[in-house]
């Protein structure tokens, strides 16, 4: 996949993000979801966002920009609106903020 179509794709995410359909997503700063170039996979420590949930079945590390670690506790899907909807994201404690992963869009050629 060429670069631009990658950009492309994360500018569209954001404008899904910041569109009406997605007010829910901006209405607490615990509900901001932060575009990551550097995150591996989309990632939250809100469990009341997913509508479907599965316990993670081995231990999987997350190390963060800053060094410090956590693990991933389950994965599932959250719908954000009627139209749009999040698939693999990981449920990882203690994050402040919601992760949308650049690479995760870029593989799921979303």
């Amino acid at each position: 996949m060429k670069l631009k179509d990658a950009l492309g794709r994360v500018e569209y995410m954001e404008e899904i993000v910041k569109s009406d359909e997605a007010k829910a997503l901006v209405a607490r700063k615990e509900n901001v979801w932060i575009v990551d170039s550097g995150c591996s996979r989309h990632m939250t420590s809100d469990k009341y966002w997913f509508f479907s949930l599965k316990q993670a079945s081995k231990t999987e590390p997350i190390i963060f920009g800053d060094a410090s670690t956590s693990v991933v506790l389950a994965t599932g899907c959250v719908k954000v609106s009627d139209k749009f909807e999040l698939k693999n994201i990981a449920l990882v404690a203690d994050l402040k903020y919601n992760l949308l992963s650049v690479s995760q869009i870029v593989d799921e050629n979303f």
